[in-house]
């Protein structure tokens, strides 16, 4: 289900961050950077929650999901001006910090869960 999930979000975001200029609604009263790091933030949690799901060490989710996310967070900005977008290193930056914010949150919570014993049967 959370791979699900993530797959339908990352989806989304992909779309959404491809849509061409003329498109966009221009009455958003939202910060472009708080928009960045907030995709970021729920692709990054996603991502992680799935990986712990499936029995990934610590390490390894946190690695995989800031360095997935900091290649894509780059060729998302670099594919924008094919629809009219402007490409922004700052727009990146704040990808990279949504993601890092929730790499620091979901793993902080997931240490602060205990774990339930597993039942033998």
């Amino acid at each position: 289900l959370l791979a699900t999930l993530l797959s339908v979000l990352w989806v989304g975001a992909f779309a959404a961050t491809h849509i061409p200029k003329a498109h966009m609604p221009e009455d958003i009263h939202v910060s472009d950077k708080t928009l960045h790091a907030a995709g970021y933030f729920v692709l990054g949690a996603m991502l992680l929650l799935t990986c712990a799901s499936r029995g990934k060490p610590r390490w390894t989710r946190v690695l995989l999901t800031l360095a997935l996310l900091a290649a894509y967070g780059a060729v998302d900005e670099i594919t924008q001006p094919l629809v009219n977008r402007v490409a922004a290193f700052a727009d990146w930056l704040a990808d990279i910090a949504g993601a890092a914010a929730a790499t620091l949150i979901i793993e902080l919570a997931l240490t602060l869960t205990p774990r339930r014993p597993s039942s033998a049967s």
